[in-house]
């Protein structure tokens, strides 16, 4: 009990640094990029659980220069920090890093939901197939609509990104999404 309560008040704590970071991204003559986060209610988790949903975190950006059509979106990196292990399912096997099944979702893809500008909710899930090194993308137009594109193509660019683990660390305690524009 003791080791369950232990873990409630980590991720109590790790939810309120988590709400309280911000990011902002920018150089010179360029519009400053400011992102926020934002977690909703964490659940309560099983101290001996192996398969707990830990929650959803949203980020928020605001700002920047626009790219103009054609040209390519940046790629970034995002890594998730957990007080504990992370437990996830790998879908890969091997000696550096593998997929897991922790998702980023870019847009709400699928939702159908009221959304930013653009056609992300209406779009369906598209998986990067390469989560290690990501899928590049670049500003394109679609049915009237600036949104990113596969480079080259008037394609909707993949929406949906794979988190990456450590194999075989038993102190795992980050999950990593790599090269989402």
């Amino acid at each position: 009990m003791v080791a369950f309560r232990r873990v409630i008040t980590a991720l109590a704590v790790l939810a309120l640094f988590t709400g309280l970071a911000s990011a902002q991204v920018g150089g010179t003559g360029q519009t400053q990029l400011t992102c926020s986060t934002n977690v909703a209610v964490t659940p309560q988790l099983r101290g001996e659980g192996f398969t707990e949903q830990t929650g959803d975190i949203t980020i928020s950006c605001t700002g920047g220069s626009s790219i103009p059509i054609g040209n390519n979106i940046p790629l970034i990196n995002i890594t998730v920090f957990y007080n504990s292990t992370v437990t996830s399912r790998l879908l890969a096997t091997g000696t550096t890093n593998v997929p897991s099944e922790a998702l980023l979702l870019i847009d709400e893809p699928g939702s159908g939901l009221p959304g930013p500008p653009g056609l992300g909710p209406n779009l369906p899930q598209m998986l990067c197939t390469t989560p290690l090194t990501g899928c590049p993308a670049s500003v394109g137009v679609i049915g009237g609509v600036v949104t990113p594109v596969v480079p080259g193509t008037n394609n909707p660019a993949p929406n949906v990104y794979e988190g990456v683990l450590p194999a075989a660390s038993s102190s795992n305690r980050a999950v990593t999404f790599s090269a989402f524009p």
